[in-house]
């Protein structure tokens, strides 16, 4: 069998492949480094996350799928999230519905920090992402002096998009972490996304958590 899969991985630590499978190298150069997520949109065509807290290098990449080969060309940038400005500049989850690239992002290792869910759109069909939008605010992780702790990859099924929210302990215990730690964020409905800040007491209150997302704002689980 064949099965892909994109990493940091130094050659020499790399496990050896399950028995009836054999491993090739798909990707490799700059264009690659600090992959976090990478998503198919079509058999030929795959994006990804790239960046890392302190490396000033967040973008989205855009890349060419060879399904002979097995590998990865035509690497293009698409969106250059440094060039937000906002602070935020490193993405980690990527989703595509309808043309548009979905991607959460948070502003480093300093804590408490900021995460964000981001819509990307390509106005002018040229294949850059040239307009964003902040759909989903105010989601405060980590507790000061902790560097482990971030908003992660994301899943979109038909129209509704989910984005886990680790724990800063094993157990997730109420006592050890932030109102938002050990949470999914769910959108219903990205065909109308409503902009939304978490730090709105009123997304914390019991109604809110937990419950069916009845009335179209985002609603979190845990």
């Amino acid at each position: 069998g064949t099965a892909l899969a994109a990493a940091n991985i130094v050659d020499n630590e790399a496990p050896a492949p399950p028995v009836g499978y054999s491993r090739e190298i798909s990707a490799s150069g700059p264009d690659f480094e600090l992959l976090n997520q990478l998503i198919f949109v079509n058999p030929t065509t795959a994006y990804a996350t790239l960046g890392t807290p302190g490396a000033s290098d967040g973008r989205v990449m855009r890349y060419d799928y060879n399904l002979a080969t097995g590998t990865f060309l035509n690497a293009v940038e698409v969106f250059d999230v440094d060039g937000i400005g906002d602070d935020i500049p490193v993405p980690i989850g990527i989703g595509y519905h309808d043309g548009d690239l979905w991607i959460s992002r948070f502003s480093g290792w300093p804590a408490p920090r900021d995460a964000r869910l981001t819509r990307l759109q390509d106005t002018d069909d040229d294949g850059i992402f040239d307009q964003h939008t902040d759909f989903i605010t105010g989601m405060t992780l980590a507790l000061p002096g902790e560097t482990s702790h971030t908003i992660n990859q994301i899943e979109i099924q038909n129209n509704s998009l989910y984005v886990g929210i680790g724990t800063r302990t094993n157990d997730g215990s109420p006592i050890d972490e932030l109102e938002y730690h050990g949470t999914i964020v769910f959108i219903p409905d990205l065909n109308n996304p409503i902009v939304t800040d978490l730090s709105d007491a009123t997304y914390r209150q019991g109604d809110f958590l937990n419950t069916a997302a009845t009335d179209g704002r985002p609603h979190l689980f845990s």
